[in-house]
């Protein structure tokens, strides 16, 4: 093989593994410099701030705070009345439906019941056929107390002439026998006059016995107008009609319900307490209330009684909460009622879910996280009262009016990490205040 063959085969053979050789140096630059902006970015992605919005925060505010047991429960109608059938019998009217406004003693329907009509009628019958009786009994009393004045006069006379005969006998003018009629006159007149007197007595003992039979009847007569009165059912109170029941000409039976009736002047929520708790309550406490579907609003009334014994099983006592409502509030509204026992002026309010807390061997820890200068800081505080009707806190610390505080924080909250408010349209940042997140 000649020298020129041998060069060139190796210049073929050198050629391929230059190219190879500077392919590979240029991988290794490219991958350097992509690692290079790899570690750039993930740098830039540590330093890059937390970016919350408005919603995150809210302003530490001030305002009053009121503490005290809560009961929850649905708000119904102070006064409430299943209408009810009081005879048996079939409608025959029917004058209202539900939603409709009825005064107290308002006729709602009507029952037909004959029977009971015709027995009020037949007592009334009785009533006026008693009088009668009485009537005549006291004519009777007259003609006997006449028979008895009629047999005193002859008893008079008989005596009068006894006591003629008696002389003239004793002159010797008068027969024995005579005399002797006279003195029988005397006894016929007494007899006379003690049967008039018993007869009298007899006369006015009708006349009470009469009495007593009107009396009876008027008594018939007053249960059966009574009875007649009940086919007419009225409302109870003044109010509004909640329920109907019964339509025309139903067949309806003593007690049945036929309508009911509430009144929404005041409405009233009911809970329990437990028995170490209803010692702080008394009848007539403030009572302030949260509605669902009134946000924002509060309504205001008081504790209006409160049951005298406790529930052996639960140890729960039952207590009323009463509220005005002149607004006209329906019944069946979700609410919450805080007996006030305590109320803080000019306290530093944040929402309560801005709070943390944690168990320590001292007690209880509580911090809020707030925003300054950019920089998160984790804040200790120290709890005063609670409000968790409307969802605040009143706290107390190295805390300041206008001060941002993370409203719900994350596992992202840290203290010292960085922040950024974001913008809202406008450009500025809206933050709620503690008043809207209570909402």
């Amino acid at each position: 093989m000649s020298t020129m063959n041998i060069l060139t085969r190796r210049g073929a053979t050198t050629g391929p593994r230059r190219a190879a050789r500077l392919a590979l140096l240029l991988l290794v630059g490219l991958t350097a410099c992509s690692g290079e902006d790899s570690a750039d970015d993930l740098a830039e992605a540590e330093g890059a701030p937390l970016v919350l919005a408005s919603t995150d925060v809210a302003e530490v505010e001030t305002g009053e705070i009121q503490a005290g047991i809560q009961i929850t429960g649905t708000l119904e109608p102070a006064q409430q009345v299943d209408v009810k059938a009081q005879v048996g019998g079939t409608i025959g009217s029917v004058r209202y439906e539900e939603g409709q406004a009825v005064g107290r003693g308002a006729v709602m329907a009507t029952v037909t019941a004959e029977g009971v009509r015709s027995q009020a009628a037949a007592t009334r019958a009785g009533v006026g056929s008693a009088r009668a009786g009485v009537s005549s009994a006291e004519a009777g009393v007259s003609s006997a107390q006449a028979g008895v004045e009629a047999a005193e006069a002859q008893l008079a006379l008989a005596r009068e002439q006894a006591e003629s005969a008696e002389l003239l006998y004793n002159e010797g003018a008068m027969s024995r026998l005579d005399y002797q009629a006279a003195q029988a006159q005397v006894e016929a007149a007494q007899a006379q006059l003690a049967s008039a007197r018993a007869g009298l007595t007899a006369s006015r003992g009708q006349v009470t016995a009469a009495q007593g039979q009107v009396a009876s009847a008027q008594s018939q007569a007053t249960s059966a107008g009574e009875q007649a009165a009940r086919t007419v059912v009225r409302s109870p109170l003044s109010g509004s009609v909640s329920a109907r029941t019964v339509e025309l000409g139903e067949a309806v039976n003593p007690g049945q319900t036929l309508f009911t009736v509430v009144s929404t002047s005041a409405l009233e929520l009911r809970g329990q307490v437990g028995v170490e708790e209803v010692r702080r309550v008394r009848v007539g406490d403030p009572v302030v209330f949260q509605i669902d579907g009134y946000p924002g609003q509060t309504f205001r009334g008081s504790v209006s009684r409160i049951d005298p014994t406790a529930d052996p099983a639960s140890r729960q006592v039952g207590v009323y909460l009463r509220m005005p409502n002149p607004s006209g509030l329906v019944g069946g509204l979700f609410a919450t009622g805080t007996v006030v026992s305590e109320t803080v002026a000019d306290a530093l309010l944040v929402p309560e879910s801005a709070v943390r807390t944690r168990q320590t061997e001292d007690g209880e820890a509580a911090t809020v996280y707030v925003v300054r200068d950019g920089v998160i800081r984790q804040q200790p505080v120290g709890i005063v009262q609670r409000d968790e009707a409307r969802g605040v806190v009143a706290i107390q610390g190295e805390i300041t009016v206008g001060d941002r505080v993370i409203v719900a924080p994350t596992t992202d909250t840290v203290d010292g990490a960085r922040v950024q408010l974001a913008a809202t349209r406008s450009g500025a940042d809206a933050r709620p205040s503690v008043a809207r997140e209570s909402e």
